[in-house]
């Protein structure tokens, strides 16, 4: 057996760790595990209504998966936290990463896009210049 305590499967509680303020190296996250299960109750209703539409059946499903996951985590953290289960907690941390790493690429996504609207602006705004000293 592993003598490693963030190992998935574990049951076993972790032993208090004077690593800082804390006793426990994820305390901050459990403290904020309330508000990762609102956000996630936000971004499964976001998605809900998303879906209300025609065209936000296409979309709507993601919001609904990151708030899955990110009521998942905080639901996770709590219960480990409660229970002494490293195995939840390492579960929580997992999906908060799935979370991250989809709406790191959503980001970027989103940067694109908006660069090649700001691209568009810009040559259709020299477009109407040149067009006007053109006209005089």
């Amino acid at each position: 057996m592993s003598n490693n305590p963030y190992a998935a499967g574990s049951a076993q509680a972790y032993p208090p760790q004077k690593t800082g303020p804390s006793s426990h190296p994820m305390e901050p996250l459990h403290a904020a595990a309330g508000w990762i299960i609102f956000m996630g109750w936000v971004f499964i209703v976001i998605g809900v209504l998303y879906c209300l539409t025609i065209i936000g059946l296409l979309f709507g499903w993601l919001p609904i998966w990151m708030g899955i996951l990110l009521k998942g985590a905080g639901e996770k953290l709590q219960q480990g936290f409660r229970m002494g289960n490293q195995a939840e907690l390492f579960l929580a941390s997992k999906n908060l990463g799935t979370y991250f790493i989809i709406m790191g690429i959503l980001t970027l996504i989103g940067v694109v896009i908006n660069a090649l609207y700001l691209i568009f602006v810009v040559v259709m705004l020299i477009g109407i210049a040149g067009g006007a000293a053109a006209g005089m």
